[in-house]
C-alpha cells in the first residue's frame, strides 16, 4: 500500500477525514476513515474537562505531582491535534 494524501471530504454538511492509499496488487484506490472535522473545537475547555474527570473519579488515586504531569502531557496530545486540525486542507 502506498499512501497519497488525506482527504477531507464534505458529507451532510459534516467534514470527514479519509486517507487515500493505492493498493498495488488490486490495482485501485482504498479510502480509510480516520475521524470527524471538529468545528469550533475549544481546546482549553477540553483539557479542564478531561482533567477534572480524572480528578473526580473517586476510584482512582493519583497524587498531585502525578496529576500535574498528566495534565502537562493532556495538554502536549491537545496541542498535537490542534496543529493537526490547522494542517488539514478546508
Amino acid at each position: 500500500m502506498i499512501k497519497l494524501v488525506q482527504v477531507v471530504k464534505e458529507i451532510k454538511g459534516h467534514d470527514y477525514i479519509y486517507e487515500v492509499t493505492w493498493n498495488r496488487e488490486k490495482k485501485k484506490q482504498v479510502w480509510n476513515y480516520r475521524g470527524k472535522v471538529t468545528k469550533n473545537f475549544d481546546a482549553e475547555k477540553f483539557k479542564e474537562d478531561i482533567y477534572l474527570a480524572i480528578k473526580k473519579d473517586q476510584q482512582i488515586r493519583i497524587p498531585k505531582k502525578d496529576l500535574k504531569n498528566l495534565k502537562k502531557v493532556i495538554e502536549e496530545v491537545v496541542d498535537k491535534y490542534n496543529e493537526y486540525l490547522q494542517q488539514l486542507p478546508t
